[in-house]
């Protein structure tokens, strides 16, 4: 077993497989049951978590301070800090990415009305059934469902993707 400290790409890794195990356990067209809609939500909000960190870890950040400074799952802090730090960088070829969360989305073909920042500023503003790490706990009998209810998802997959196409860029050799 090694100790070393993960890349960028072992945060994506790990985030794109949460996604997918949230993705299978949320079906919106059946009538799944609520514990299952609960917890994929919970883990998309992980994924996202992690694509901010991969996001990070690709631009320097060491993983010891990611931990130290992102360790109370704030994860609009965590993205804000991760958008700020890719406009910050100085390689070019990242400008596409610059502002990643004034994205608006796409689901299922409609245009989703929020860029993500929006729709992730909304749903934390609802207050403790929204927060990310409520979504696996059981003392939270209700809880705060998007809408659409795999909104989290999208927005994970999405998220996915950025932290992918910017290691990819910094990957590059020159």
């Amino acid at each position: 077993m090694t100790n070393k400290s993960p890349y960028a790409r072992d945060y994506w890794e790990h985030a794109v497989a949460i996604n997918k195990i949230a993705g299978n356990a949320i079906n919106p067209e059946a009538a799944s049951v609520a514990i299952a809609h609960k917890v994929s939500i919970g883990l998309s909000f992980q994924s996202i978590e992690l694509a901010g960190k991969a996001i990070l870890r690709a631009l320097g950040w060491p993983a010891k301070e990611i931990k130290s400074e992102y360790r109370n799952h704030r994860l609009l802090e965590l993205l804000r800090a991760a958008d700020r730090e890719l406009s910050a960088h100085p390689d070019k070829s990242l400008k596409p990415y610059h502002r990643f969360l004034l994205e608006t989305l796409e689901i299922r073909g409609q245009k989703y009305g929020n860029t993500v920042a929006s729709y992730l500023e909304k749903h934390f503003a609802q207050g403790n059934p929204a927060r990310p790490r409520n979504y696996f706990y059981p003392d939270e009998g209700a809880f705060t469902g998007p809408v659409p209810i795999d909104a989290i998802y999208f927005i994970a997959d999405y998220l996915n993707c950025v932290a992918s196409d910017i290691i990819d860029v910094l990957e590059k050799p020159y």
